[in-house]
């Protein structure tokens, strides 16, 4: 009987061992679930933390990009006010070289037929003159 009563021991001692095993793996698995939700809430923290970044890496970067071609655009608008103005410049400074080359021609034709008149005039009184 002692061999029985043993054997019933073994069992009931192997129960109390499944029942704790069981109980240890529900805990263990409510430990797991935990872990899991915990990790999924961390990942979705920072999949949103650098989705945020990444929109303002990218708004930062359009920012600047937009800074930049601002400058640029001003740079060159100003660059061609000042071509525009040296242009405007020269073309007065050409036209003023041609008036004065124009005058100078008009005068040297205007002295020339002044002075053919006078050694016309001249030449006419030494003629009539002389008579």
């Amino acid at each position: 009987m002692s061999s029985l009563k043993d054997r019933e021991e073994g069992i009931a001692n192997a129960l109390r061992q499944a029942d704790l095993a069981k109980e240890e793996m529900s805990r263990l698995q409510a430990s797991n679930e935990d872990l899991l939700r915990e990790a999924r809430n961390e990942r979705d923290r920072i999949l949103t933390e650098a989705k945020l970044m990444a929109d303002k890496m990218r708004n930062d970067a359009v920012g600047r990009s937009q800074e930049e071609a601002n400058r640029i655009i001003a740079k060159a608008q100003a660059e061609i006010e000042n071509q525009k103005q040296a242009a405007i410049t020269d073309l007065k400074n050409q036209v003023a070289d041609l008036s004065v080359q124009l005058a100078e021609v008009l005068l040297k034709d205007s002295l020339t037929e002044e002075q053919k008149q006078k050694a016309l005039n001249h030449s006419l009184i030494k003629e009539f003159g002389a008579n």
